[in-house]
């Protein structure tokens, strides 16, 4: 994903969740750079958990569907 993407998905969702999720700061001599707000971390730690989820919902259906195809 382009770094530009990235941000625009960032604005996105803070605009959504109506919270800074990111905290910025400017470069300069000291670089700049950008870290997750406790919000930021929070829904990190939720979209993760939903992620693993999803995976093993979806382990269990395609061994179901496996089970169904021949193998020659």
């Amino acid at each position: 994903m382009s770094y530009m993407k990235a941000w625009l998905l960032i604005q996105h969702l803070e605009k959504r969740f109506k919270t800074p999720l990111v905290r910025k700061s400017r470069g300069g001599r000291k670089g700049g750079g950008a870290a997750l707000t406790s919000a930021g971390r929070t829904l990190l730690v939720a979209y993760r958990a939903m992620e693993a989820d999803c995976q093993q919902v979806a382990r269990r259906h395609l061994k179901a569907i496996a089970a169904h195809i021949e193998v020659t």
